[in-house]
C-alpha cells in the first residue's frame, strides 16, 4: 500500500541475503586463492624435495661471476619472463621471494633492490604477455592482437631500459643499505 501512495519501500535484507551475498564474494576470490595456494605448494615442494637450495646456489653461481649491476638486471629478466608462466603477482610472490632473497643477499644486493625487480618483472611485462589483462582486453575490443604490440613493444622497451637504469642506479646508491 506504501508504493501505491507513492512512497518509496526500502528493501529488508535477510539473513539469506547476507549467505547469498558472502558466497558471491567468496566465489570471486576463490579462483585468486588458489592460484595463491598453489604457487605456495610448488615452494613447499620446492623446500621439502631439496630443489630450493641447489637453485639458489647455482643462480649465485651464474650471478657471482658477473657485477652486481648485471646480476639486477639479469633477475629482473628472469622475473619478467616468470610473469608468462605465472600471470599471478601474488602466485610469483609465494614462488620468487624466497628465491630472490637469498641471491640477493648472496650476490650483494638489497632485497630492496631484489624486490624492485620483482616488483618491475611484474608489472612491465603485463603489457606484453598474451596472458596478461591489456593483450587478452584489446582482443576483446576486436583490436588485432598484432597491431596492440605493434604499439606496445616500442612502449615496453622503453620501460624495460627505464627500470633497468633505475635498478642500476639503486645498487650504484646502495638503495637500503
Amino acid at each position: 500500500q506504501n508504493a501505491k501512495a507513492g512512497k518509496e519501500v526500502e528493501k529488508v535484507y535477510l539473513p539469506s541475503d547476507t549467505i547469498r551475498d558472502w558466497f558471491d564474494g567468496m566465489g570471486q576470490a576463490a579462483l585468486p586463492a588458489m592460484i595463491v595456494g598453489f604457487a605456495y605448494g610448488v615452494s613447499n615442494i620446492m623446500s621439502a624435495g631439496g630443489i630450493k637450495d641447489p637453485m639458489i646456489h647455482a643462480m649465485v653461481g651464474l650471478l657471482g661471476k658477473t657485477n652486481v649491476y648485471i646480476s639486477i638486471v639479469l633477475m629482473f629478466i628472469f622475473q619478467t619472463f616468470l610473469n608468462f608462466i605465472i600471470p599471478s603477482g601474488s602466485g610469483q610472490a609465494a614462488v620468487m621471494i624466497p628465491l630472490m632473497t637469498p641471491i640477493a643477499d648472496l650476490v650483494g644486493i638489497t632485497r630492496q633492490v631484489a624486490v624492485q625487480a620483482f616488483q618491475f618483472g611484474d608489472g612491465l611485462s603485463n603489457v606484453l604477455w598474451p596472458t596478461a589483462y591489456p593483450a587478452i582486453l584489446a582482443g576483446l575490443a576486436s583490436i588485432k592482437v598484432e597491431k596492440w604490440w605493434k604499439f606496445a613493444i616500442p612502449v615496453g622497451l622503453a620501460l624495460f631500459l627505464t627500470q633497468a637504469g633505475l635498478m642500476i642506479l639503486a645498487v650504484l646508491t646502495g638503495f637500503g643499505a
